[in-house]
Parts: structure tokens; C-alpha cells; sequence
């Protein structure tokens, strides 16, 4: 029988490979900016609060993202990433 032996460098391309296939799973998400009610510019108003919290692979939250003044507007911002997520509240005023 023969030894047949992979190369210690056929062993760290196969690394290098899922390196380069998996950071950029990591790196994708995804964001969304929620306002209500209704359609409303909050470009002319002024922020007045933002309270976030964040999620690491769906634990959480870590932080709180309730508003302490009774703002005009509100609005949600949420990004999504493939371990990592955060939720944030914005208080705007006229």
C-alpha cells in the first residue's frame, strides 16, 4: 500500500478557501429605516433622543432601546448582520 499524504499546503488553501467564502456571510445584512405614523420627513425635524439595543446570534437585547421623552415622531432603525443585530429607536420633534 502507498502513503499518500495530502500537503500541508493543499490543507491551508482549503482554509484560505472557507475564510474567503465565509467573512463575507458574516459581513452581509441588511438595514430598514421604519417611521410612523404615516409618511413623514424627519429631515426638517430635530432629533431630540435615540436608545438603542443589540442582539449577538439572537440573545438579547443587550441595552435599551425605550425613548424617556414623549417625542412628536418616532422612527426604528433596524440593521441585521449575520451574528449581530441592533434596534434603535429615534424621538423627533417639529
Amino acid at each position: 500500500l502507498s502513503d499518500a499524504r495530502v500537503p500541508k499546503e493543499s490543507g491551508m488553501k482549503n482554509i484560505c478557501l472557507l475564510a474567503v467564502l465565509f467573512i463575507p456571510l458574516l459581513a452581509s445584512g441588511c438595514a430598514q429605516k421604519i417611521t410612523g405614523p404615516g409618511p413623514i420627513d424627519t429631515s426638517v425635524m430635530r432629533k431630540v433622543e435615540e436608545q438603542c439595543a443589540a442582539y449577538f446570534l439572537g440573545i438579547g437585547p443587550f441595552g435599551d432601546s425605550s425613548l424617556k421623552q414623549k417625542p412628536d415622531t418616532i422612527q426604528y432603525t433596524v440593521h441585521n448582520y449575520f451574528i449581530y443585530s441592533t434596534f434603535c429607536t429615534e424621538g423627533y420633534n417639529k
